[in-house]
């Protein structure tokens, strides 16, 4: 039965190659059904050199398929934080709302205007009742409270207070002009430091990004102005803070507060920057990861969802970390 077979009758160099391309089809159907979990969209085949083969033979190729991750995101970019260079994004250009991010330009201005009018972090911020009794996310302040600078710098950026935001805002815009308004001159030097970083698509009109007043930018705008931030010190030292623990003073006494960073990816250990959120802006984060030195920051604007922002954010890493990044 053997020798009538088709098999036997087939010339041996014929059976051999049938075998290696039968092979090499099942490798590359498993290949691409497990790369179809990521996305439907190959950017890259290629033929690995680095990694040993394991096969046997040493005319079979392995060919891996490599695929951008899906990103729900309206508007995103990600840029090499250390150049500032584009690296990819989708809508990059579009000005939108965005939410809590806003409070980056809030957090760097206080910066600033500390370190150039060599004020002190130590000075002690009263909280007025239009900082305490706001909405939204919160440090919870209360009216009266006295606290160092510095300490609320980290109410802002960590639980995302809108309260430290007010706070900030009153207490630096006194500083900038104690005859004007105080509101009104830190959001006009939050547009002026806009402009010198030739952002000319955004506009602030609140501390803390909440819809009450519209805040406009795009995700590249955004995405120039963490980069700025991320290289400056005492900014990377706050937002790279998991937990932060302070003591507050009242008329009531003193009362201990301890704020947890709203970014949940510092315990993957990513080094920055903020999240946000509101119905009009729609799910919002700025991150920033360093290893093996590489250095990616990225802007995703009206995400599908809260927990699509993390999922999202750890791909894009492996995504430029492997394909983007040089």
């Amino acid at each position: 039965m053997i020798k009538n077979s088709r098999v036997a009758r087939m010339p041996k160099f014929k059976r051999y190659f049938n075998n290696r391309n039968q092979a090499r089809n099942t490798i590359s159907k498993r290949i691409f059904e497990k790369s179809k979990r990521y996305s439907s969209k190959p950017i890259d085949t290629f033929t690995s050199t680095s990694v040993k083969s394991k096969d046997k033979h040493p005319n079979l190729i392995n060919r891996y398929l490599f695929f951008k991750p899906h990103i729900s995101a309206a508007s995103w970019i990600a840029v090499d934080a250390r150049s500032g260079r584009y690296l990819d994004g989708k809508n990059e250009d579009d000005v939108r709302e965005f939410a809590s991010l806003t409070k980056i330009m809030t957090c760097v201005t206080a910066l600033q205007e500390i370190l150039t009018r060599k004020r002190s972090f130590e000075e002690i911020v009263r909280v007025s009742q239009a900082a305490a009794t706001i909405d939204g996310t919160i440090a919870e302040l209360q009216i009266g409270d006295e606290l160092r600078l510095w300490d609320l710098l980290h109410g802002l950026m960590l639980p995302s207070g809108n309260d430290a935001a007010i706070a900030i805002a009153e207490f630096i815009g006194r500083m900038i002009d104690s005859n004007a308004d105080p509101m009104s001159s830190f959001l006009a030097k939050m547009n002026q430091n806009a402009k010198s970083l030739n952002l000319h698509d955004t506009v602030f009109t609140n501390p803390h990004g909440m819809s009450t007043t519209i805040n406009l930018s795009s995700a590249r705008s955004l995405a120039v102005l963490s980069c700025y931030c991320m290289k400056l010190n005492l900014f990377c030292k706050i937002v790279s803070t998991k937990r932060y623990a302070c003591s507050i003073f009242n008329s009531a006494g003193i009362r201990k507060v301890e704020w947890v960073n709203t970014n949940v990816l510092l315990d993957k250990g990513y080094c920055g920057v903020k999240t946000g959120i509101t119905p009009a802006a729609g799910p919002c984060l700025c991150f920033c990861m360093e290893r093996r030195k590489k250095k990616l920051l990225v802007i995703l604007l009206n995400s599908k969802s809260m927990e699509s922002r993390w999922r999202e954010a750890i791909k894009l890493w492996k995504y430029a970390s492997l394909h983007l990044l040089h």
